[in-house]
């Protein structure tokens, strides 16, 4: 390795390989014994990455849409939302998490503590401003089973108590329905620091492998002749 590539880019490649080992066993291998129990006990490891100090899941819906738990809050109160969810920028998505939410200048639909109520899942909360097609003082709604985001200009349109607290959905639908992800939450803001830096020095490697290889077998030639 030292007569193709010099001694200097050994060393800083050992450098670097230090620095991923150990960040792949704190970040990516991190594996919360707290997860919920879910539906999919086939899922591979990257579904099951998750920092520990994160106490938010996320639960596959389709391919646009999951629902949130928060294992902290009251029992009754853990599903927080629906929202929508992209696949992570590489190569963060092979360590942080393979998906996460959009980000704020990218179009994202959803609602806070979602009520159920059959296969309609829906906001008790009126919009008070237009939101992606969604008219001012309407409520926001996801089917279940057509999989389509809409609303009603009523919740008697759903239901005459579809208001009543018995309709928020439970954490157990969702775990008895829908599949845990592998997701980046924000609050692992470290996890792609420690990959950005790790991916600018395999850059780094690549670019001076890809000078010095050729300077060096030149004056090797040249010491031949």
């Amino acid at each position: 390795m030292k007569k193709i590539f010099g001694e200097a880019w050994v060393y800083f490649a050992y450098f670097t390989l230090t620095l991923f080992i150990p960040s792949v066993f704190i970040y990516g291998l991190d594996l919360s014994a707290g997860d919920p129990d879910v539906k999919d006990k086939d899922i591979n490891l990257y579904n099951y990455m998750s920092n520990e100090r994160s106490t938010v899941f996320h639960f596959k819906v389709n391919e646009e849409f999951k629902f949130m738990i928060d294992r902290e809050a009251p029992e009754a109160e853990r599903v927080i939302g629906l929202g929508m969810y992209k696949p992570n920028h590489f190569p963060f998505c092979y360590f942080c998490g393979y998906y996460r939410s959009p980000h704020g200048y990218e179009k994202s639909r959803g609602f806070p503590n979602p009520y159920r109520h059959g296969d309609m899942a829906y906001s008790v909360e009126p919009e008070e401003s237009d939101y992606y097609g969604l008219p001012p003082g309407s409520y926001a709604t996801f089917n279940l089973k057509t999989e389509e985001f809409g609303h009603v200009m009523s919740l008697d349109e759903i239901a005459p108590d579809a208001d009543n607290p018995k309709h928020r959905l439970q954490e157990s639908y969702v775990l008895e329905n829908y599949s845990l992800m592998s997701f980046y939450d924000h609050e692992d803001e470290d996890c792609q620091i420690a990959f950005g830096l790790i991916t600018c020095l395999v850059g780094i490697l690549i670019i001076w492998a890809l000078f010095s290889v050729p300077i060096r077998y030149y004056k090797r030639r040249k010491q031949n002749r």
